[in-house]
């Protein structure tokens, strides 16, 4: 995603006119929603599911959804405003820089999780998660 923002960003002022303007923008468009829709976009369901204890679940669901949405409407917000104030190739490599953030974050704390039933996630991660309280 982050590299397909940045061939947007030079399309921006192509220096082979419109027709490699359109080109960049065709490559560039089409490979970020390539790899958005099965990354952030599905991660943001099916994580939930994973990472978080039966007992609270939908409560992870629900928190992954609102910050998906708290993300929308920020954006929705801030971009024109960005866009006014630092242009449209610097708004595309800086939205390239935080996917190259959120990539790397992802990798760092990444969990495979593959061949575990949610039945032993649970167990796992609900004793992980437990508060460590000590008797008096």
């Amino acid at each position: 995603m982050a590299l397909a923002l940045c061939v947007l960003a030079v399309s921006t002022e192509p220096p082979g006119g419109a027709n490699a303007h359109l080109a960049l923008v065709t490559v560039g468009f089409g490979t970020f929603n390539t790899f958005m829709n099965p990354g952030p976009n599905a991660t943001t369901f099916t994580l939930p599911a994973e990472v978080f204890p039966s007992e609270m679940r939908a409560a992870g669901h629900g928190f992954a959804a609102g910050c998906g949405k708290l993300g929308a409407a920020l954006g929705t917000c801030l971009f024109p405003v960005l866009l006014a104030d630092i242009g449209e190739a610097a708004l595309l490599y800086a939205v390239a820089a935080a996917c190259a953030c959120g990539f790397l974050v992802a990798f760092a704390f990444r969990v495979e999780t593959r061949g575990q039933s949610l039945d032993e996630l649970s167990g796992a991660q609900a004793t992980a998660l437990a508060p460590r309280i000590t008797p008096p």
